[in-house]
């Protein structure tokens, strides 16, 4: 019995020791698969910032411009092939130097001293024109950005340093604003800013869909998602597309040279950019074009400035154009005049009798009264010139169409013209006042003026708005034009197209003069019999 209770007692310790070696073994599995667990969240990190290096590399080493990182004591450990052809180093020439040994002496003092303030957190980063010298001793002009990496503890790191060259660029306007100051002002070039801040950077695949965004880019383009995948060529304005294109053709043909180009791009609030880009074939470990990098920046408020010195050119050209004809015109008839004077005094002094004195007076007196007309037209074409300085202000359009109609109200109820006037009470124009008292009274009242007697009368006025321009167009079923006969001729001076009394020739000129003055323009439809429509397209955003 004794025998028994014993051989019972052994057998609980083993029981208890097989317990425990099977919780032993389950903890150790746990373990195990945390560990493997931990291991591959740290595989994973570690591919992560492989590919963030590699993107980073990329970017680095084929940007279009020159960059280097140096240390906090000012020394240069990596540089990129475009900063080795700015200043004509090899990299292991460059890496034996400090950002000092490179930097225009005159520029020195100033250059080191952003260093330090970056390095006090006075300033985020830096971008100026310098001066840097190349292995020839020769001086270049650059375009600089610095900007400075911090430990994770806030500690500074090392600095990130991109030159762009402006040497070119730089003469070209100094010449030019040696030249021609006005000119500059309007087409003068932004200069490149290359820091992380402004400086677009995409990638695209050969089928042209993105393969790398910078944060800049879909910052500045409205963009939310990502875009890795998408269609690159998507909001290239059409017009420009087929620029981009034969850029990118050449990136495959020439691969690792840089092909510039200018497109606009939209955004996504539907804003247009403009943007001066730089593509560069990639080629991948084949040796064939893999990827096109592209680096571009703003050059929107550029292309506006170009826009409006094109537009200045072409208003002069046609000033001049008119100026000439008036001077032309005036000319003629001043001397007409002055003939006039002289045979007609020559007249009177010859003549005894009384009676045909008088009518060589009143033969001068009409003379003089024509005269003086002449010189009321000059008058008139002067007030032009003079006011286009003048202040272009707010006005509601119907206020001031009735407002005319008040004064031509007398001749509209004598006739019993129908008009009707179609246009908004909120409709507001960007004019010169004064200008579009004339423009309505003359369209107006010509349209009186030239009614066809043999059937009722009306005169239809409606507005509307297409892209930049307020449309105002006067409508009527008068006496017509015929345009092909007298259509180059409409706008000119002293053109009359209907025998009646009180036409001066005059109003449409002055009409049209002061239209393309606010930077709009003047059509006409017109059929003889029918009746006409005159357009004025009142510019907005001029």
């Amino acid at each position: 019995m004794e025998k028994k209770e014993k051989e019972g007692q052994e057998k609980l310790p083993r029981t208890a020791s097989l317990k425990t070696a099977d919780s032993m073994l389950t903890i150790n599995n746990r373990e195990e698969n945390k560990l493997l667990e931990t291991q591959h969240k740290l595989q994973q990190a570690l591919d992560e910032t492989r590919l963030a290096e590699a993107e980073f590399s990329s970017a680095f080493e084929y940007a279009p411009i020159g960059m280097m990182l140096i240390n906090i004591d000012g020394e240069i450990f990596r540089v990129n092939k475009s900063l080795c052809q700015l200043l004509g180093y090899s990299d292991k020439d460059l890496l034996q130097f400090t950002i000092r040994d490179i930097i225009y002496p005159e520029d020195l003092e100033s250059s080191m001293a952003c260093f330090e303030h970056l390095i006090a957190d006075k300033i985020k980063s830096f971008q100026e024109e310098k001066r840097y010298l190349t292995k020839k001793g020769n001086m270049v002009w650059a375009y600089l950005s610095i900007s400075l990496i911090k430990h994770k503890d806030g500690s500074p790191r090392h600095f990130v340093v991109q030159l762009m060259d402006i040497t070119e660029k730089k003469k070209a306007a100094d010449a030019l604003k040696e030249s021609e100051q006005k000119a500059l002002q309007l087409a003068r070039h932004y200069k490149f800013i290359l820091d992380s801040q402004s400086v677009y950077i995409i990638k695209i695949d050969n089928s042209g869909r993105y393969s790398y965004v910078n944060d800049y880019y879909l910052r500045e383009f409205g963009f939310t998602g990502d875009l890795v995948g998408r269609n690159a060529l998507e909001n290239i304005l059409p017009e420009d597309l087929p620029a981009c294109i034969a850029a990118g053709e050449k990136c495959l043909e020439q691969p690792e040279i840089p092909h510039q180009v200018i497109f606009r791009k939209r955004r996504q609030d539907g804003q247009i950019l403009g943007g001066k880009w730089e593509l560069k074939g990639i080629l991948d470990q084949e040796g064939k074009v893999g990827e096109i990098l592209c680096v571009g920046f703003d050059i929107t408020e550029q292309l506006e400035n170009l826009e409006k010195t094109r537009h200045l050119l072409e208003v002069s050209s046609e000033q001049n154009v008119r100026l000439q004809s008036f001077a032309y015109i005036i000319s003629h008839n001043i001397r007409s005049h002055a003939a006039n004077f002289s045979g007609l005094l020559s007249l009177l002094n010859e003549s005894e009798d009384e009676n045909e004195k008088m009518v060589y007076t009143k033969m001068l007196k009409s003379s003089a009264d024509q005269l003086e007309q002449t010189i009321r037209n000059l008058n008139e074409i002067i007030a032009v010139q003079e006011n286009v300085s003048k202040p272009r202000e707010r006005r509601y359009l119907k206020n001031e169409i009735e407002k005319t109609l008040q004064i031509l109200n007398g001749a509209i109820m004598k006739y019993t013209i129908d008009v009707q006037v179609l246009v908004s009470e909120d409709v507001e124009v960007y004019v010169i006042p004064a200008y579009l008292d004339s423009i309505l009274l003359n369209l107006i009242s010509n349209a009186i003026k030239y009614r066809a007697t043999h059937r009722p009368t009306y005169i239809h006025i409606q507005a509307e708005s297409k892209g930049k321009y307020t449309i105002l167009s006067v409508s009527d079923n008068g006496l017509g034009l015929d345009l092909k006969r007298h259509g180059s001729q409409l706008f000119g001076m002293y053109k009359k197209f209907h025998h009646n009394e009180d036409a001066r020739g005059f109003g449409l000129y002055i009409t049209k003069s002061q239209i393309e003055a606010m930077g709009g323009k003047i059509e006409v439809e017109s059929e003889v019999g029918i009746g006409s429509t005159f357009k004025v397209y009142l510019n907005e955003k001029n």
